[in-house]
């Protein structure tokens, strides 16, 4: 299945407005001590950048998506690929992005994934000793870690968007010669 320019340039578009809109309502969340929601939504809306960023790449070497990268076990669906991808592909967004680490964003990344969606929306069960046996967004023995979280997860997610949304603007530019 064949992307035009103007599908690749559609999606990374709507990509980079969903985090955006994301983001905002995550922050609106944060003010109002919905923390276990904030930090889910931040959580997804660092995959919308990340999908922004893999379909940007994908554009450039003039790869063609399948169908298969968006069903289940493809790329677009992995969320720790679509979580570290904007430090993966850094050397294509220039020198502004700084220096990580892949190994460690892709640990912390998987620690953000686990706990943030572990802790925010869903109550779960896990036998001792792994763990304290119920986890819940409304256990109060989570506010502080949940705190933490959120104070990572939402300016995480805002740097990349400020690098890779001034970025997209100048490469679409380019690309659809306007």
């Amino acid at each position: 299945m064949r992307r035009t320019l103007r599908e690749y340039v559609r999606g990374i578009d709507f990509c980079i407005n969903n985090a955006k809109r994301l983001l905002f309502d995550a922050n609106l969340l944060d003010r109002r001590d919905r923390v276990a929601s904030a930090i889910g939504l931040a959580i997804f809306a660092q995959e919308e950048i990340g999908k922004a960023v893999m379909l940007i790449a994908d554009l450039l070497d003039g790869r063609r998506i399948r169908r298969k990268n968006w069903q289940l076990g493809g790329k677009f669906t992995q969320h720790l690929t679509k979580l570290s991808a904007p430090s993966r592909y850094r050397s294509l967004l220039g020198p502004q992005t700084g220096v990580h680490h892949e190994t460690a964003v892709m640990r912390e990344m998987s620690k953000l994934f686990r706990e943030g969606r572990l802790r925010c929306f869903y109550v779960d069960w896990s036998p001792p000793p792994a763990t304290s046996g119920w986890s819940s967004p409304t256990d109060p023995r989570y506010t502080d870690d949940l705190k933490l979280l959120v104070g990572s997860a939402i300016p995480l997610a805002e740097g990349w968007l400020r690098v890779i949304e001034p970025f997209w603007k100048q490469k679409k530019k380019t690309l659809l010669n306007w």
